[in-house]
């Protein structure tokens, strides 16, 4: 019986570990150096880069504000007082008060403390902050690409902003004989928040990334660090490592997401790591549970969510909730408030719909999703230093073992105690902590 057992156990521990140490290397596809997705007939970029203030009338806010009372004139009976079935009737009822009563000119005049710029990069206006501070003796500065994810935007990051680029401030002292501090870059995707909408079709990640990399070289980097965030976040930035490996010192990402189909060893691994799994007794995440399926045909959904701010709102609201608590489906106010603030939920609700670009941004989902390089940029190989942090109440976790056959030079892997997909707001001290940690290896 023994025999039988060992003669049956061997063999599969065996190929076990021949799957866990055969990484492959895909290599980066072709990719042209250029395109245009301007409006008109192609024509050469204004390359200058120019100061830019947000700035929305008094009309515009109250055009708002009277869509949302006349919004909840119509709205249903809810049937739980939970997220179960989707966003909480009663709780988007009881944001509503808040939300009318949100002042945007003092929220104005706080994101144009930040400074905003724009340029123009393949025929599309390219909105970006920058925080760099002259550098002090005993400093040691790198610049840092800033990479938000979706439903999200530059916003994102304005917790961290500050602490990158003058951590001492903040109590953070990295680097050994020389304190780490950041020329910090944070643009937005094209499509996203003040960026200009694409007029032609076909941008997604892969575009984006060449993009991105167009505006550091424009801005005289040609060595820095990539951080990317969530999904999105980590496509872009690594699409763009993969791009100019030579260009990027580090790239550092918080819930990235390999999808597993564009290639059958990645399929293999997935589905052989579940099995094993189950056979030694230890909890594996699913890292294909997306539920994005209504990205299929965007232009249909943002008829209706680009009409309604309560629309928008609804799905905001439930999206941020599902990245944030494996449990929002209970919770009365699917513990967004657990988490953030009112204001920081309002805030990224008013500045998808004053800048229209939530049609944009689902675009942008559909264009990255069904991209012809797309299959080849997810399993391309990066050998560059990656430092990855993951956080558990992520949907879309993705495994150390699924994330080595893509990253072949992890530095830094860390799995965080607590916290969700949008890091960068809710876990901001143990975010910065962990991109000021991955550098300080990489670099001294």
């Amino acid at each position: 019986m023994l025999k039988r057992g060992l003669s049956f156990l061997l063999p599969l521990v065996g190929l076990h570990f021949f799957i866990d140490r055969f990484h492959p290397i895909y290599n980066v596809p072709e990719l042209d150096e250029d395109d245009y997705y301007g409006n008109g007939s192609v024509r050469a970029d204004e390359d200058i880069i120019s100061d830019f203030k947000i700035s929305f009338d008094k009309d515009t806010i109250e055009d708002l504000k009277r869509r949302v009372k006349d919004g909840l004139k119509r709205q249903f009976t809810p049937l739980e007082n939970n997220f179960e079935l989707g966003v909480n009737l009663n709780y988007l009822q009881n944001i509503s008060e808040p939300f009318l009563n949100f002042d945007w000119r003092q929220h104005q005049y706080f994101l144009n403390t930040f400074d905003h710029y724009i340029t123009e990069i393949e025929g599309i206006g390219i909105h970006f902050l920058r925080m760099n501070y002259p550098v002090k003796p005993g400093q040691k500065k790198f610049p840092i690409l800033l990479i938000h994810g979706f439903p999200n935007s530059f916003w994102d990051f304005y917790k961290i902003i500050p602490v990158l680029a003058n951590p001492s401030r903040f109590g953070y002292d990295f680097g050994g004989k020389n304190t780490i501090v950041f020329d910090v870059i944070v643009p937005s995707i094209p499509g996203f928040g003040f960026s200009e909408k694409p007029s032609k079709s076909g941008v997604g990640f892969v575009e984006c990334a060449r993009i991105f990399g167009k505006l550091m070289s424009r801005l005289g980097h040609d060595r820095y660090f990539i951080h990317g965030s969530s999904i999105v976040g980590s496509q872009v930035g690594s699409a763009l490592a993969a791009i100019q490996p030579q260009a990027i010192m580090g790239l550092h990402m918080s819930d990235p997401y390999i999808d597993v189909t564009s290639s059958w060893l990645f399929m293999a691994k997935y589905y052989w790591s579940r099995s094993w799994a189950s056979f030694v007794h230890y909890e594996y995440s699913s890292g294909l549970n997306l539920h994005e399926s209504y990205y299929d045909r965007p232009d249909t959904l943002s008829v209706a969510i680009n009409d309604s701010p309560l629309g928008l709102t609804a799905f905001l609201m439930d999206r941020w909730a599902r990245g944030t608590s494996q449990n929002f489906k209970t919770h009365a106010q699917g513990e967004l408030q657990t988490h953030y603030t009112v204001d920081e939920l309002l805030t990224e609700v008013y500045i998808y719909w004053l800048t229209g670009t939530f049609p944009t941004a689902a675009r942008f989902l559909y264009y990255s999703r069904n991209h012809p390089l797309g299959s080849q940029f997810s399993r391309a190989t990066i050998g560059i230093p990656t430092g990855i942090i993951n956080f558990p109440q992520t949907p879309h976790q993705m495994p150390y073992s699924i994330l080595k056959l893509k990253y072949h030079n992890i530095t830094r892997f860390v799995e965080a105690s607590n916290g969700g997909e949008f890091a960068a707001i809710e876990s901001w001290k143990k975010l910065s902590e962990e991109i000021f940690s991955f550098v300080e290896l990489v670099t001294l």
